[in-house]
């Protein structure tokens, strides 16, 4: 008999392999900064896992809390980041090419218009539990490309809830990260 268990240490850092496999795929190839919104366990998480996949080392954080956006300046600054924090979430997106939430929010905190136009990749690892919310919905149905792990629990559950259910997102759209996986190691040309 075997068990193997997870108290958090795996998911955490299923997750934040999961963000570096998105930004190694589907971010710019030149990014003038990093932004990251929500400064707490996940977000060091996802910042230690970039390192391997991009070049860039400059990054903008916004915690709601100025003392967790100090910390992870702090830390991850040791850790060969070009760590600030800035004042408001418009601010830390400001000229962004790749995004990452990490946050327990419950209401849109990241707004289509913080983001820039043209080649952006928003990672959205907050929304895991039924009524959290990180993106407005305008900002998920503006997207070319919707991946998720997992379209019925993020459709129940995650971040593409809210664009689902204002009628702005259609299911059939999104590709599950599996079946790009799929193409990708077959070879075979991506999902549309």
């Amino acid at each position: 008999l075997a068990i193997f268990l997870d108290g958090g240490y795996l998911t955490e850092l299923r997750t934040a392999a999961a963000g570096a496999l998105a930004a190694k795929e589907f971010a710019p190839s030149s990014l003038s900064h990093i932004a990251v919104i929500g400064c707490g366990i996940q977000a060091r998480w996802q910042l230690r896992l970039l390192k391997s996949v991009v070049a860039c080392r400059k990054v903008v954080c916004y915690a709601r809390r100025p003392e967790q956006a100090a910390g992870l300046v702090d830390e991850l600054g040791r850790e060969g980041w070009e760590m600030s924090a800035a004042s408001s979430i418009a601010a830390a997106c400001d000229g962004a090419g790749l995004i990452i939430t990490v946050t327990p929010a419950r209401e849109p905190l990241l707004q289509r218009a913080f983001v820039a136009s043209g080649d952006v990749l928003i990672t959205a690892v907050g929304a895991d539990s039924p009524g959290k919310q990180e993106l407005d919905p305008a900002l998920v149905t503006s997207a070319r490309l919707c991946v998720a792990d997992s379209t019925a629990q993020c459709v129940e559950r995650g971040e593409l809830q809210h664009a689902v259910k204002s009628g702005g997102l259609d299911v059939a759209g999104i590709v599950e990260v599996g079946q790009w996986l799929f193409f990708f190691f077959s070879f075979a040309p991506p999902p549309p």
